[in-house]
């Protein structure tokens, strides 16, 4: 799924990005307990531990393994404050609990900056993922009827 959420991106930014326009910026992904393996490698970094993109603006999708739960904004606010709306993190900061319903128990997630001075952005990308991938997400209501 993840290829598949990259593909997206991608064409996204092909179709309705003017080329001059600087591209978003991936950042692979964030464990949220550690223990997290897909394709049999570990995921190396832990958030927040080691939160590399704090005042980052852009997109997030959050996994439980393999699987696409939800993705979501941060347009107004850092990537790191938003997902701090989903998750508590521990006092040492080496793992995070989600806070509210999840259909499954999420392990990580992915995200991509945009550029500080189109910040906007994230919430067209965030729509046009949601609107492609609308079948493959369990957790996220807003946008999914609206098409």
């Amino acid at each position: 799924m993840l290829n598949k959420l990259k593909s997206l991106v991608q064409f996204y930014e092909d179709n309705y990005r003017h080329e001059s326009l600087e591209r978003f910026q991936f950042y692979e992904a964030y464990s949220f307990n550690g223990n997290v393996k897909i394709n049999n490698i570990y995921i190396k970094n832990i958030w927040p531990e080691s939160w590399e993109i704090g005042n980052t603006k852009g997109i997030y999708a959050i996994f439980h393994h393999e699987e696409l739960l939800y993705i979501g904004k941060a347009s107004q606010q850092p990537i790191g404050k938003r997902l701090s709306a989903h998750f508590q993190h521990s006092e040492d900061k080496s793992y995070a609990r989600p806070t509210g319903v999840w259909s499954k128990d999420p392990t990580h997630f992915v995200a991509w900056g945009v550029p500080d001075d189109s910040f906007f952005e994230a919430s067209s990308l965030e729509e046009f993922l949601i609107h492609n991938l609308k079948k493959y997400l369990p957790d996220n209501t807003v946008g999914k009827l609206c098409y």
